[in-house]
């Protein structure tokens, strides 16, 4: 196993990097190695002391400490993961100590940080392409100063982007012979496309998938309630809040869905499970 031998040493590889890439390289290194829980809690405690002039976002600032704790109700030993838009590789770590790192397929567009993960992880795990319906090369907006919301869609006209061409895939094409347990996918906007590009898999394998959804008032959101629709109408999925799953609430309705990423925000992350997989965890 690849990742189970892995030690943070960045002296000797820093100069091979480009100098603007080297705090998210430290950052990648640290959220993959057993250093990675230490860092949660020093980042939990600073959200812990932010809360306190923004009182209202507390739920909010809790949100990757109750992902992590019912991702450890979810992911068994042996399930089939996929980390779609794995970004450093935070949560590819996370669901490899649960599910097992061989049982993690990794996908990540950007090459800087596709080469780092298929370093960390193994090149057979790891795919460098942007999923969409489409195939064949598409423009890639890589943010140079917020990394994580790079995207196939630009941001907005004060962000330092570089443009790069990237290749790109259905998530059918990729994974469609993987009986697929889990999904996580974070992709900047373009949940809907991505997802809808596995509509296959997503019929025959059911599988829990965590997503990301921004703020109603971004102007990339405007596919979330198409995607809403799609995970609850077509696929017959429940979604909730990863704070409902937690407490064991109902499903969420789409109004509840849009009020929840409204000021004050209470959910960017959701989880997407049909009730026969809920039902197994009560």
């Amino acid at each position: 196993r690849r990742a189970s031998g892995y030690r943070l040493r960045v002296s000797g590889d820093f100069d091979k990097l480009n100098r603007n890439l080297l705090p998210l390289y430290l950052k990648h290194r640290i959220a993959t190695s057993s250093l990675a829980a230490g860092a949660a809690l020093v980042r939990n405690f600073g959200r812990t002391l932010a809360v306190r002039s923004h009182p209202e976002l507390s739920l909010l600032k809790a949100e990757d400490t109750l992902i992590e704790t019912v991702l450890s109700k979810l992911i068994k030993p042996g399930n089939q993961c996929l980390d779609i838009g794995a970004h450093i590789g935070s949560m590819s770590y996370s669901l490899g100590q649960k599910a097992g790192f061989e049982n993690v397929k990794i996908v990540e567009a950007i090459p800087e940080k596709a080469k780092w993960l298929k370093e960390r992880f193994g090149e057979e795990q790891v795919y460098e392409f942007a999923i969409t319906t489409s195939v064949g090369e598409v423009e890639f907006y890589q943010n140079l100063k917020r990394p994580g919301f790079s995207s196939l869609s630009e941001r907005g006209k004060k962000e330092e982007i570089k443009v790069i061409k990237v290749e790109c895939a259905s998530l059918d094409d990729l994974f469609g012979n993987i009986l697929v347990d889990f999904i996580k996918i974070d992709v900047e906007g373009h949940e809907y496309d991505a997802l809808k590009s596995g509509t296959n898999l997503l019929e025959h394998c059911k599988p829990i998938i965590l997503f990301e959804a921004g703020a109603i008032k971004d102007v990339r959101n405007d596919r979330y309630d198409e995607l809403f629709e799609f995970l609850t109408v077509d696929l017959k999925y429940e979604i909730f809040a990863v704070f409902e799953l937690f407490h064991r609430n109902r499903p969420i309705t789409i109004n509840e869905f849009r009020l929840y990423r409204t000021y004050p925000f209470l959910a960017f992350n959701f989880v997407a499970i049909t009730p026969e997989t809920r039902s197994k965890m009560r």
